[in-house]
């Protein structure tokens, strides 16, 4: 089971302050029911939890870009590129988990902080 700390954990340790575990519980809900609802019959439990922390991941990020376009007025160009990496990611494994086939993770976790990708704003 995809917790919230596993998301955080993907997400270079994004502190509660940007978004609290209520939010990140509700979108491990929302990826949970969508992985289950792409998901072959021949798709391994293990694979179904990677996909599930994919998909939430990226909701996840969505949520903290939110947050930071809220706060700051705008969202950096590296924020931005990196919520699409995390998003063809977490499609990518829609795709494997559709055909039965292994998920690859891409486990190249986030390289800075959130916040210091955040903060270089245009």
């Amino acid at each position: 089971m995809v917790t919230t700390e596993d998301v955080r954990r993907f997400l270079k340790d994004l502190p509660r302050e940007y978004v609290s575990d209520d939010t990140i519980e509700l979108l491990i809900d929302t990826a949970t029911f969508i992985v289950n609802k792409e998901k072959s019959q021949a798709t391994s439990a293990s694979d179904v939890e990677k996909a599930i922390l994919l998909q939430a991941s990226y909701l996840t990020l969505c949520a903290y870009a939110s947050e930071v376009e809220r706060s700051l007025g705008a969202m950096s160009p590296a924020l931005s590129a990196l919520i699409e990496q995390v998003r063809r990611s977490a499609e990518l494994a829609l795709q494997y988990i559709k055909r039965g086939q292994e998920v690859r993770v891409p486990y190249a976790t986030v390289s800075n902080s959130l916040w210091e990708v955040a903060r270089s704003v245009v």
